[in-house]
């Protein structure tokens, strides 16, 4: 049982625009059935009941749990958190942490700038996002997550030496970042970053051809 935890108050983080994904469709009814049964014992209802959780391991976006799983692996001591709005990538990534026992990583199904608002300054010690969504039409550049005023607040949510490791396959996505990330003070670029675990949308990204940008900053 996790010992009881204070609600953190809510800093503003500038202006976030919520629906930074898109919605990829319906699940089979038994599918739903087991969701729901994994939901329950696995995931938090919602970001308040998230952040009253307390987590130190962030990972955003995490697909079909392979990301998830590792840093449940590489860290059993942290609260490992991974939050994802893509209902059958929350399924196999529950199924996944259910099959490698790992009771020490929750899953919150939304989208994560309804959870940052809500999370202590300094309490986070790695965020990563792997293959998010890239938008790549200029005219939807703005749906992009990790723009300028999440970027910041994901800074101020670092603990000192603690780490932002994102991995993104679209060239003129990484260089906002990177431009973004250099403009923010308490960021220092870590080259090379930690090594990165083989996913599904890794090796979709290397089999059409396109560049994977490994990108990491501790906060100084």
């Amino acid at each position: 049982m996790s010992p009881s935890v204070s609600t953190p108050g809510p800093t503003p983080p500038g202006e976030f625009q919520p629906r930074s994904w898109r919605n990829r469709g319906r699940m089979p009814e038994p599918h739903r059935a087991r969701l729901a049964e994994r939901a329950a014992a696995l995931a938090f209802a919602d970001p308040t009941a998230a952040a009253t959780w307390q987590p130190t391991v962030l990972d955003i976006g995490f697909g079909y749990g392979e990301s998830l799983v590792a840093l449940g692996q590489a860290h059993p001591q942290a609260r490992v958190l991974g939050v994802d709005v893509h209902s059958p990538g929350q399924l196999r990534a529950m199924d996944r942490l259910v099959a490698a026992d790992l009771d020490v990583v929750r899953v919150l199904p939304a989208d994560v700038t309804a959870l940052l608002p809500l999370l202590a300054p300094g309490s986070l010690t790695l965020v990563q996002g792997f293959h998010p969504d890239p938008w790549p039409k200029r005219r939807h550049a703005n749906r992009r997550l990790f723009r300028p005023a999440v970027l910041a607040r994901i800074a101020d949510l670092l603990a000192p030496g603690g780490l932002l490791h994102l991995v993104i396959d679209d060239d003129t996505y990484a260089g906002s970042v990177r431009s973004a990330a250099a403009a923010i003070d308490a960021l220092t670029a870590l080259e090379p970053g930690p090594p990165v675990p083989e996913t599904k949308y890794g090796r979709r990204a290397r089999a059409a051809g396109r560049t994977v940008h490994d990108l990491a900053w501790y906060r100084s």
